[in-house]
């Protein structure tokens, strides 16, 4: 029996994917939907593509020995982040990056 070789997808190719999935849902919905909406409409259309996602996680920071979700990109040890505001009028003026905990545009 064989298996499908795995393919390695870098941090670039995943972020393109979620900007495009974006946009999608941006056109759709168009500004001011319920993020609750957008967050699950996002979801679908990364589904849809292969991509299986997670609404946001927390990640996991241990401050004076007590475990607490509310990690941020720099402590989660990934490369990139994607921070996304779907309530303005060009989607591409609410995508902020992060990268290792650095905002860039």
């Amino acid at each position: 029996m064989a298996t499908a070789p795995v393919i390695q997808l870098t941090a670039q190719v995943i972020s393109k994917a979620i900007i495009t999935a974006a946009m999608r849902v941006h056109t759709e919905l168009g500004p001011g939907s319920l993020e609750s909406a957008c967050s699950a409409c996002l979801r679908h259309e990364l589904k849809s593509e292969g991509y299986d996602s997670s609404p946001q996680v927390g990640l996991p920071v241990v401050y004076r020995g007590v475990k607490l979700d509310i990690g941020y990109l720099k402590l989660s040890g990934k490369s990139i982040g994607l921070l996304i505001n779907f309530n303005v009028v060009h989607l591409k003026d609410g995508i902020k990056h992060f990268v290792n905990g650095t905002h860039w545009q």
